[in-house]
């Protein structure tokens, strides 16, 4: 681009910064919450920062691209796996856990519709979208100046977002990345027109600004225009002429997600965080019969990437009749959930739920009925409410089954329809299976039962395994056998994901009908109230459950340190995190004034960090994007510390190299001092042109200031006798090239700032350049 250009260069670099960020914003359609922009638009900005700073550097394409898809892998790490890390750098880990996400991911786009939860594995998706965007479009707007091609990837990412979103804000949003797309497209034709046309120098800022408040008068008439009369124009309200989005959920039944995506946040980040209370009766003498695992669902297909649910729910119905026929006979536990944390579909309720009821109260109202699967016993919200959080109090009746060890003893081989739905595995299992049969034949089990049993114990082993939440996320076929077998050896750490997802997938193969169960355990007891129980993000579970015939689903406990209280014919003790007495406290679940905290938004703050004064405190490890932008600042200081390192090392070597091999012959280093003044000169945007003789270089650059020209012209001309003369030059020449040539440099370099040394020597051309001429004869 010419100067004159160059006033409006910078102004037309922000407006298309502008557009991929108001193409962001309207990602919001696609998600729940707000927490997805401050990741994106770090990645986004980056993206962007990146191809400006090396378009301006005059790198190649090719060099451009390979330096944004490396930053793109190191900021995309820092930013969403910087746990996996090591040293900031990534690791095997963060690729397991980033494919774990993208299967999670996927699953929840086949089966949920917009607005769904930020998932990790949506926004590393997302996020390499804006950087192909923030990347692609730099290259078309100022490489190739084509504006429209410019705008084409974001205006794609924007389509994307309108046909995958709800319907929310749909015209302001699109108000908004018009107006950008418009501004950068003006921008952008004035700054060429600078560039290409003869402007009168003197009237160049008065022309360009009279083009600027044209176009912008014209960008705001027909954005006017258009929020005005397009939702009135004919059909703009009618029903699309296709249902693309048919299908994907419905009036009356609804498509869920697997629970145990986000289990590892709630057992870790929002661990002290309230989910629900539920208040317990028995008609049991037993005290102990209050308390029970609150389920939210079982998942029974496993794809080999997540466990999940494939269910259509139906409305609860009038009779409320929900129990499975063959749940043997138990005692009933009622129970009132209150839910306040909870920002999902699912409904907890003890297993096996028989009766809901939803009571109609002034704040509430009429709400419809939940929707129930009969066959998992799942219980979740309508289509016509967000989430569980915005669900009013119910009150849920289940029969607690009384298992006889003895009879699953006894249990014959499950049914064919049984076996045909709950056997199912991916390929690949041949090693989970050989362990599997192993542990039955190591324990001599021949019973469904014995060998159910003995894959519990085999898990409940300490020398094998050990409980601890600060693994990897992930349940797919891979990560089992990796949980099971361990690099290295030893004792495998993984916390109750891993568990029941490699308990069940080991019993399908030794033909036990086995399915995951999500939920919490029992939670700490209300000390004003024993018969109400607190239960947070740290009560929540996985369980595997084994099918039986004449019993039904039956519950394993593989978890180390976990054990409901009706588990007996397991020969588990109950427990749970804090243990099986935990005792809530208020100053852990209420804020000062008892005000229940609103969970509806982004995380809230953990009580822990409500001092005795009443004011709430920051976390000690801040908000998301506070710890993003730390964790990327950090990064970039590690990442620019190596590559100054790796830089500057390998100029320091390259350079010992040619000097200790130039010392063996004497023209060689005279030879060597003109390179090396010629590398000098580049700091000050001399150039070497391959075609002219070392005089012709003289000659040209002594016109520079602070460069004496004497001393090149002298050097040009012991170099060029040291090249073409017959014998070896004098020694004193020698000293005379080496000497001049460091005077030579060490000038240039005292005359340009430091900034402009620095990005010499940190410009990685420089490893690769050589000097002009013929290459000197080895005599050597």
């Amino acid at each position: 681009m010419s100067p004159a250009a160059s006033s409006l260069r910078t102004p037309a670099e922000l407006s298309l910064i502008a557009v991929t960020l108001t193409c962001l914003v309207g990602f919001s359609r696609l998600f729940t919450d707000s927490s997805f922009i401050g990741p994106l638009a770090i990645m986004a900005l980056t993206g962007h920062a990146i191809a400006i700073w090396a378009r301006r550097r005059s790198w190649s394409l090719p060099l451009a691209a390979s330096l944004a898809a490396v930053a793109f892998v190191l900021v995309g790490t820092w930013v969403f796996y910087f746990h996996t890390t090591r040293i900031g750098l990534p690791t095997s880990t963060t690729v397991d856990t980033a494919l774990d996400d993208l299967r999670a991911a996927w699953s929840v786009f086949e089966e949920e519709r917009a607005p769904v939860d930020p998932l990790r594995g949506f926004l590393t998706t997302s996020a390499l979208g804006f950087w192909m965007v923030a990347f692609l479009s730099d290259w078309s707007a100022f490489r190739l100046w084509a504006p429209f091609e410019a705008t084409t990837p974001a205006g794609g990412m924007f389509v994307l977002a309108s046909l995958l979103g709800a319907e929310d804000d749909r015209i302001i949003l699109t108000v908004l990345f018009l107006a950008a797309l418009l501004g950068f497209l003006l921008l952008h034709r004035v700054a060429r027109q600078e560039a290409s046309t003869g402007w009168i120098q003197g009237d160049a800022v008065r022309g360009s600004r009279a083009l600027l408040r044209l176009g912008a008068l014209l960008i705001v008439v027909a954005l006017a225009a258009g929020v005005a009369f397009g939702p009135a124009l004919p059909g703009a309200e009618a029903d699309a002429l296709v249902d693309w989005r048919g299908g994907r959920g419905g009036s009356g039944s609804r498509v869920t997600l697997s629970p145990l995506v986000d289990i590892q946040t709630r057992l870790v980040q929002d661990s002290e965080v309230e989910a629900f209370r539920v208040t317990v009766d028995s008609d049991s003498p037993d005290p102990g019969d209050r308390r029970a695992y609150w389920r939210l669902t079982a998942l029974d297909h496993f794809d080999g990437g997540v466990w999940e649910l494939e269910r259509q729910f139906e409305p609860v119905e009038a009779d409320n009749d929900l129990l499975d026929t063959e749940t043997p006979a138990g005692y009933t536990l009622t129970q009132t959930f209150s839910i306040s944390g909870l920002d999902q579909l699912w409904l907890p309720a003890a297993y096996h739920p028989q009766m809901v009821e939803v009571p109609e109260t002034p704040e509430s109202g009429s709400v419809p009925p939940p929707l129930y699967d009969r066959e998992s016993a799942t219980l979740i919200v309508d289509d016509e409410i967000d989430s569980s959080a915005d669900f009013p109090t119910y009150v849920v009746e289940s029969v607690v089954p009384n298992i006889d060890r003895a009879r699953l003893v006894t249990a014959p081989t499950p049914p064919p329809e049984i076996a045909e739905r709950y056997l199912q595995l991916p390929d690949g299992m041949d090693v989970v299976r050989a362990e599997a049969e192993r542990v039955a034949a190591e324990a001599q089990a021949t019973t469904p039962f014995e060998r159910a049993d003995a894959l519990q114990r085999y898990f409940r082993d300490p020398s094998r395994f050990t409980y601890d939440t600060n693994v990897p996320q992930g349940h797919g076929g891979d990560r089992v056998e990796d949980f099971l077998f361990p690099e290295g050896g030893g004792v495998s750490i993984g916390y109750c994901e891993q568990f029941s997802s490699s308990f069940a997938a080991m019993a399908r193969t030794l033909g036990l009908p086995a399915r995951v169960a999500v939920g919490y355990t029992t939670g700490e007891l209300l000390p004003e109230d024993p018969n109400t129980y607190v239960v947070k993000g740290k009560h929540s579970h996985a369980w595997p459950e084994v099918y039986f015939s004449g019993v039904g689903w039956v519950a394993f406990e593989p978890t180390p340190g976990r054990g409901a209280a009706n588990q007996e014919y397991l020969n588990v003790e109950e427990d749970q995190v804090g243990g099986a007495d935990a005792v809530a406290t208020s100053s852990t679940t209420v804020l000062p004034g008892d005000q229940i905290p609103d969970f509806s938004g982004d995380l809230p703050i953990p009580d822990d960090f409500v001092p005795d004064d009443g004011t709430i405190a920051a976390p000690d490890d801040g908000n998301l994007l506070d710890n993003t932008v730390v964790r990327v600042l950090l990064g970039i200081v590690a990442v620019v510390a190596l590559y100054a390192g790796a830089v500057l090392g390998g100029r320091w070597l390259a350079r010992f190299l040619r000097r200790r091999k130039a010392d063996r012959v004497p023209r060689h280093r005279i030879d060597l001092a003109w390179i090396e003044s010629q590398d000098a000169l580049r700091i000050v945007g001399v150039e070497p042109n391959a075609a002219e003789t070392p005089a012709e270089f003289a000659s040209r650059t002594g016109r520079y200031a602070d460069i004496d020209r004497h001393e090149l012209a002298e050097l040009a001309e012991l170099t060029t006798a040291a090249r073409y003369s017959p014998g070896d030059p004098h020694p004193d020449d020698v000293d005379r090239a080496k000497s001049t040539a460091e005077r030579l440099g060490h000038r240039v370099r005292r005359s340009v700032p430091f900034s402009q040394r620095l990005r010499h020597d940190l410009d990685p051309r420089r490893l690769v350049t050589t000097g002009n001429g013929s290459a000197p004869r080895d005599d050597a």
